[in-house]
Formats: C-alpha cells, sequence, structure tokens
C-alpha cells in the first residue's frame, strides 16, 4: 500500500505539476522502479537503475517525467521474458540527455519499431494488476511529451546480453 501511496504521489502531487524544474532523473526512477517491483519479482525480472546520481533533466514538470518512467519500465517489464533482466542506464552525450531502457525477451528491430509508437498498437493480451493490459497508448504519450520539449525517442541496438532498447535524448539547454 505504502508503495502505491508513493506513485501516486510522484505522479499526481501537487508539488508534480507546480512548476518545471531540473530533476535527478536517478532519484525520479526510485519510485518508479519501487511501484513496479512486486510485477517485476512475480516474474523472476530483475530491473537496474544505473542512472548516474548526477545526471539531471532539462527543466520538466516531475508528473511528466515519472509518467515517461513509467510507460518505458512497464514495458519493458512486460516483455523482458520469464526470469529476464531490465537495465535503465543514462548520461550525456554531444549536448544531451540521453537515458536508455534495455530487456532480454522478444527483439524489437529499430528498423521496424516505428510503428509502436502508432497509439491503440499494442501485442499485451493479459492483464497485470500493476503493468495493466496495456491499451497501445504508452509510447505515443511518452513520444508526445518528448516532442514537448524538443527530444526524441526510439528504439535502438541494445548491448551485448539484451535484445531490446529504447532511448529517449533531451537537449540540455
Amino acid at each position: 500500500m505504502k508503495r502505491n501511496g508513493v506513485y501516486l504521489t510522484e505522479m499526481t502531487g501537487i508539488e508534480s505539476r507546480r512548476r518545471r524544474s531540473r530533476l535527478k532523473l536517478r532519484q525520479r526512477f526510485e519510485p518508479i522502479k519501487e511501484f513496479f517491483s512486486a510485477s517485476a519479482e512475480k516474474h523472476g525480472i530483475e530491473v537496474r537503475n544505473e542512472i548516474p546520481e548526477s545526471l539531471v533533466s532539462p527543466p520538466i514538470f516531475p508528473a511528466e517525467a515519472s509518467a515517461l518512467f513509467s510507460n518505458l519500465l512497464s514495458n519493458a517489464i512486460k516483455f523482458a521474458g520469464k526470469n529476464g533482466r531490465v537495465l535503465v542506464k543514462g548520461g550525456e552525450e554531444g549536448g544531451e540527455v540521453v537515458v536508455r531502457f534495455e530487456n532480454t525477451g522478444e527483439r524489437v528491430d529499430p528498423e521496424i519499431g516505428e510503428r509502436w509508437f502508432d497509439p491503440f498498437r499494442t501485442t499485451t493480451g493479459m492483464a497485470d494488476p500493476t503493468l495493466g493490459q496495456g491499451m497501445g497508448l504508452g509510447l505515443t504519450v511518452s513520444r508526445s511529451l518528448m516532442d514537448e520539449y524538443g527530444g526524441i525517442i526510439r528504439f535502438v541496438r541494445p548491448s551485448s546480453g539484451f535484445e531490446t532498447a529504447i532511448e529517449f535524448r533531451w537537449p540540455k539547454r
């Protein structure tokens, strides 16, 4: 119950909508990771947060960052496969803040991954109390958020040992 309260506060609290600010991304990701921990454990999925403590976002509403993390982590867990792994890492490259989600499980080829950003496109058939059933809007919403801030989100080639990777990039500003 505490886990749900922390998550709801992150998503809907007054502070999360009051003003845009530079957020410590590791700190913003942790309550989202905690919220999905029971679902991950139920499927034997390990979720690792390797976002550096010092990595900050450009000015953004906290609720928007939480929504972005929530959409991407729930997808990564859903598709990591039984006893799979999810790795979330970040850094700075060429004036951009970059965060990448990688998971084991089914491969998404970056060449055709663009279709998953279309609204209502989903492969999730079974409902999970935390992960949901999947209406096919998570990536659409994530792309909309990134567009609003001049960023991009796309599927990319995964690191060795992973099958799928999606990353988002924001200009540092």
